[in-house]
C-alpha cells in the first residue's frame, strides 16, 4: 500500500534516477509542476519559480496550459 511505502526513500530514488538520466542526456536544468509536494522537491534541490519563468516549450504544452491549472507550483533544479 502507499502508506507502507512511505518513508522508505523510494521517491528520492526515483527523482535521483530521473535527474541522472536528464544529466546524461545533456540537460542543464529540470522543471516540474507539483501540487502539495513542493517541500519534498525543495529538499532535493528544486526551487519555486514563477510559472512565466518556464521555458517556452513547456509553456506551450498541454500540461502547462490545461492539466496543471493555477494551483500547480512551478519548480526548477539545475543539474
Amino acid at each position: 500500500t502507499l502508506k507502507a511505502a512511505r518513508g522508505k526513500g523510494l521517491g528520492r530514488m526515483l527523482v535521483a534516477h530521473i535527474l541522472d538520466h536528464a544529466r546524461n542526456e545533456g540537460a542543464k536544468e529540470i522543471y516540474l509542476f507539483t501540487v502539495g509536494a513542493e517541500g519534498f522537491f525543495e529538499r532535493l534541490g528544486f526551487r519555486v519559480i514563477d510559472r512565466d519563468m518556464m521555458p517556452p516549450a513547456i509553456q506551450a504544452s498541454d500540461q502547462f496550459q490545461v492539466h496543471c491549472g493555477d494551483r500547480a507550483i512551478a519548480m526548477v533544479r539545475p543539474l
